[in-house]
């Protein structure tokens, strides 16, 4: 069967809806477990693959032509269709309760156990209803056991969780999927649970994931247009853009993070910020002066590698006056949006869209992936996709096999600009990666306007490719394959 067959199976058979409360722990109301997603119902609605005036769009054409012809968005209260036997995929969003005496059993007992009412169970068995949970937004890894090594957990990790809730109201596999984008999960053994990992916030960089209404007031308030991409922009027009750039590092830090501290502090240090723009909001003295175990384990590295030895100097005496001015420095700003009230000085704001304007005056960009400090997940988002857009080309600072990942869903890397590539994304030790991004960037910034630019334009095919793939979203296509083949494939 061809992928637009699976697709328009879906969308005929199925009446899409989302959770009509918010379900939270018992003894803490702040500890939200799950709320309504439109992950699916979006997906299915043109609108969303619409990215600017012009009717341009994104995704697959196939699938886009068969939603222009005359469809609609067939959202619906699940609970009308309780009583029948008309099929409905009910949508939730998943969220990790950390602080939770017991993170994974009160997910089980406050959201699980009070959802799956008798009317419920009986569609999930007859085969009527399927729960889609949709934990796209971070990568969560659920063979992890810490939660019942530390807290004593009723269950071993989320698999374990899951599996028992099937077993417990003999629910049938397809019943239940679940959405990660925690792209390690491939590698894991068969729980006998249905997850889906995928590059599953790789759409939101073209859909944006807000709603219009709030991007008409962006737009009238401070005059960025947070739903429009020109699939038009070519990479002659950024290679124009990039001639006389002298702002090459584009470092977006949206969250508190001490390896993003240490970024921002090495910017510094080596003269590169007034070279830069960089978004960052908070800085933590204590994250660089406090830390010597990246200092000590820097210098060490450095000592038995004599090519990175000039570089010793960044870790072997912490500069109190650098540190002073970055702290007269921050708040610090990419794009004059982020001097708009709901970017207050006190608060973060991970979940507000970033302007793209910041790439159109930037060359590359120095990414830190979210949660950079994990060795057991690599996630791919905004971080990532946001400057393919705009032809970046990108050195991470992440998690272990970042890129080897990046290029198993058909990207092509940039070592031909950022030397150090594969052996940063082999490194398990953060002060490891640190010194082979330093070595990259010490030789790209001393670059001249001519070489740099020389470089980037004899590899613009790659940024094309990157583009004109990021633009295809495929990853979408995946996610409704594996759909389509977890419920009609599966046994009932």
């Amino acid at each position: 069967m061809k992928y637009i067959d699976k697709f328009k199976t879906i969308y005929k058979d199925w009446w899409m809806s989302n959770l009509d409360r918010d379900y939270h722990t018992k003894t803490n109301p702040q500890h939200l477990i799950a709320n309504s997603s439109r992950y699916l119902s979006e997906v299915f609605h043109r609108d969303n693959f619409i990215v600017n005036d012009k009717q341009q769009y994104f995704g697959n054409k196939e699938t886009f032509k068969h939603l222009t012809m005359g469809f609609w968005d067939n959202d619906i209260p699940f609970r009308r269709l309780l009583e029948n036997d008309e099929k409905v995929i009910v949508q939730a969003g998943l969220h990790p309760i950390t602080d939770s005496i017991y993170p994974i059993y009160d997910t089980k007992r406050w959201f699980f156990d009070l959802f799956l009412e008798p009317n419920v169970v009986r569609k999930m068995k007859n085969g009527t209803l399927v729960l889609l949970l949709y934990q796209g937004w971070e990568a969560e890894d659920y063979t992890d056991e810490i939660y019942s090594r530390v807290k004593a957990d009723k269950y071993k990790n989320y698999y374990d969780m899951f599996r028992d809730v099937l077993e417990q109201y003999k629910l049938p596999k397809s019943s239940m999927i679940i959405l990660s984008s925690n792209l390690f999960g491939n590698d894991h053994e068969d729980y006998g649970v249905n997850v889906i990992y995928d590059n599953i916030m790789e759409w939101n960089s073209l859909h944006r994931g807000i709603a219009k209404s709030y991007a008409r007031r962006m737009l009238k308030e401070t005059g960025h247009d947070f739903r429009s991409v020109n699939i038009d922009y070519s990479v002659d027009e950024y290679l124009e853009t990039i001639k006389n750039n002298d702002r090459r590092i584009c470092r977006l830090s949206r969250t508190k993070h001490q390896q993003r501290d240490w970024m921002l502090y090495l910017m510094k240090k080596n003269n590169w910020l007034d070279k830069s723009l960089v978004e960052q909001k908070f800085f933590n003295r204590s994250h660089i002066e406090c830390d010597k175990y990246t200092a000590q384990t820097a210098i060490d590295f450095c000592n038995n590698n004599k090519e990175y030895k000039y570089l010793i100097d960044n870790f072997w005496n912490i500069d109190k006056e650098v540190i002073q001015k970055l702290e007269a420095k921050v708040p610090m700003i990419a794009s004059n949006y982020e001097t708009h009230p709901k970017f207050k000085p006190d608060t973060i704001h991970s979940n507000l869209p970033i302007p793209y304007d910041v790439y159109n005056k930037s060359v590359f960009s120095w990414v830190s992936t979210s949660l950079p400090d994990r060795t057991d997940m690599v996630f791919l988002n905004q971080s990532t996709f946001n400057p393919i857009l705009f032809y970046h080309p990108i050195m991470w600072l992440g998690s272990p096999k970042t890129t080897e990942y990046f290029k198993k869903y058909g990207f092509k890397s940039y070592e031909w600009l950022f030397e150090s590539e594969s052996k940063a994304d082999n490194a398990e030790i953060f002060s490891h990666k640190l010194i082979y991004n330093l070595h990259d960037l010490n030789k790209v910034m001393n670059m001249s306007n001519d070489e740099l630019y020389n470089r980037i334009k004899d590899n613009k095919d790659t940024l094309v490719h990157n583009r004109n793939l990021l633009i295809r979203c495929k990853s979408i296509d995946r996610i409704i394959t594996q759909i389509y083949e977890m419920i009609y494939e599966t046994e009932v």
